[in-house]
């Protein structure tokens, strides 16, 4: 879609015409080797096209040998924020078992570290089952910043 008009025109004429909305973009990847500009044609294109939020999510460990420090995480994950805010973007984290910001608590440490206001967590019920959370958990982080369900 990032550079092609015709597709744009495309999508926004198909959501005028049907009333359905573009909510997020998908998925901005805190990896190693990226620089949060690079991700601005996607974040201008998706705000173009009516999105409010945008998902960010970890490094994948399988496949990936290098992985970014909790330190990197945090500043990459904040400059994506100051990036998405310009366009009125307001950034979910999802956590995955799978990736380097594993579970709910990683992703709430994260969120926090980075301390921006356009900042909220992916809550994902599946995810949640998978790293085992519970409904104490939940109750034990009230005025979870949550960007949403």
């Amino acid at each position: 879609v990032i550079g092609r008009p015709e597709v744009i025109r495309a999508i926004k004429a198909a959501s005028a015409a049907t009333g359905v909305k573009v909510f997020d973009v998908e998925a901005f990847v805190l990896r190693p080797g990226i620089d949060a500009a690079s991700f601005r044609p996607a974040l201008e294109t998706g705000a173009e096209l009516g999105a409010t939020h945008i998902s960010s999510i970890g490094t994948e460990l399988i496949g990936n040998d290098s992985f970014l420090s909790e330190a990197q995480r945090t500043d990459l994950f904040g400059a994506l924020c100051d990036e998405a805010k310009e366009f009125g973007l307001r950034v979910g984290l999802e956590f995955m078992r799978y990736r380097d910001v594993p579970d709910i608590t990683a992703a709430l440490a994260l969120i926090h570290a980075a301390g921006r206001s356009n900042a909220g967590l992916i809550f994902d019920t599946l995810h949640f089952h998978r790293t085992g959370g519970t409904p104490e958990l939940v109750a034990a982080n009230p005025g979870m910043p949550i960007a949403y369900i």
